[in-house]
């Protein structure tokens, strides 16, 4: 996929050679997983590869240390996270395992290097720092969105503006891809277990139809309803 071959363009850029799947002929030194859905990736980390490489896995639905205990070679897993597009971000987030030996965190670090990437040690943990803000951010979003506080491009230009960001959090949805940012907040629901990070209804029907977020808002705005709304056009007390 996109993922997989942004990591492949920076790899081949600095001179390092790349073998697509595995497992692959002769020894490795590095397996980067770029899965999100937890069985894809169990099954890349139970791959059985020569040379005792280095299991950088993509923790953004489910973390290193539960990636690491279905692996064939737990003590060489470190998780990453950081959100599409891979060439936009210039750090990304290093998560070891539980189980992560020291020597695996440093190789972790310097292979990101290597691609050109600033590093941060983060504990690990479902989507990191910067992913799991960032889908939360999407979220209230799309909850506003949905309960009809204000257009699309309204909140959109609110966030631009009245917080400096680069993009509003709507836009920002459809750059990283919708699916992505619900796998973000499912997995933290069900590592965490709190109702802050349920999905949006409208995140959830985007998704299941196949939508951009901006695409799926439609051109009038939804009919106000959800959280502290009392049909009536005025707030209702919790």
């Amino acid at each position: 996929g996109a993922r997989a071959e942004a990591i492949v363009r920076a790899a081949e850029g600095a001179g390092l050679a790349v073998a697509r799947g595995v497992p692959a002929e002769g020894p490795l030194d590095a397996v980067v997983d770029v899965e999100v859905a937890p069985a894809a990736k169990a099954a890349v980390m139970a791959a059985d590869c020569s040379g005792d490489p280095l299991r950088l896995t993509l923790a953004l639905a489910t973390s290193a240390t539960a990636v690491a205990a279905r692996s064939a070679a737990p003590h060489r897993v470190v998780g990453f996270a950081t959100l599409p597009p891979w060439e936009a971000r210039p750090l990304v987030e290093v998560l070891p395992a539980l189980q992560s030996a020291p020597t695996a965190v440093e190789a972790a670090r310097a292979l990101l290097a290597r691609l050109g990437k600033e590093t941060a040690l983060v504990r690990d943990g479902v989507a990191g720092v910067f992913p799991r803000i960032a889908a939360m951010l999407v979220n209230e979003a799309l909850f506003a969105l949905g309960e009809g506080v204000a257009t699309a491009e309204a909140i959109d230009t609110a966030m631009r503006l009245g917080m400096n960001f680069p993009a509003g959090p709507l836009a920002l949805a459809d750059r990283v891809g919708p699916p992505l940012v619900l796998a973000v907040l499912d997995g933290l629901h069900a590592d965490l277990g709190e109702d802050r990070y349920r999905a949006a209804p409208l995140l959830r029907r985007v998704v299941a139809a196949g939508r951009s977020v901006l695409e799926g808002a439609g051109p009038d705005l939804p009919p106000p309803r959800g959280r502290g709304y009392d049909g009536a056009g005025g707030d209702v007390d919790a």
